[in-house]
């Protein structure tokens, strides 16, 4: 039964904006570092305590894996995200489809939002992007990387429709 409501639940028709993809390629190249370091870290301490070769040797296994995971995140991933990403308002409802590998798609009733909040980073406000988060009683699901005068328009969106919506019930 739940199968089948998935199966007809429409598919969400606006994409992110387009510097999406130089947003997830700037946190990719972040996250790279972050993890090389510290694995560099890790590898300095094992040499500097004179621990077992093979467990350096693992360290320097992980680090060429870590190395070819960021490598793909930094050029195919970006553009499979942006192109599967999402979303779509209505006076009843948020729809917002995401995954690369599983595909999510998310139906947010409008009656159900308890409010709705704009977020930017610093590579988000460098790009002139934002992201929307709507929060309900259950859960918070994220609209990343919109441009900022459409986040802004789409949160002013949600409010007033989830007004109206107050306001017939």
């Amino acid at each position: 039964m739940r199968k089948r409501e998935i199966n007809h639940m429409r598919e969400p028709t606006q994409k992110l904006d387009i510097k999406a993809i130089r947003g997830w390629r700037i946190e990719a190249v972040v996250e790279g570092i972050l993890i090389g370091m510290g694995l560099l870290l890790v590898e300095y301490l094992l040499y500097h305590f004179q621990v077992a070769r093979i467990i350096s040797a693992m360290v320097w296994v992980l680090f060429g894996s870590c190395a070819l995971f960021c490598i793909f995140d930094l050029t195919v991933l970006p553009k499979l995200r942006y192109k599967k990403w999402r979303y779509e308002v209505h006076d009843t409802e948020v729809l917002i489809g995401e995954g690369v590998l599983f595909y999510e798609r998310i139906q947010i009733p409008i009656n159900r939002v308890q409010h709705v909040t704009l977020k930017q980073g610093p590579i988000s406000r460098m790009y002139k992007l934002a992201t929307l988060e709507i929060t309900t009683a259950a859960s918070s699901v994220e609209i990343p990387y919109l441009s900022q005068h459409i986040a802004e328009s789409i949160s002013k969106d949600i409010k007033q429709f989830a007004l109206l919506n107050d306001e017939h019930e």
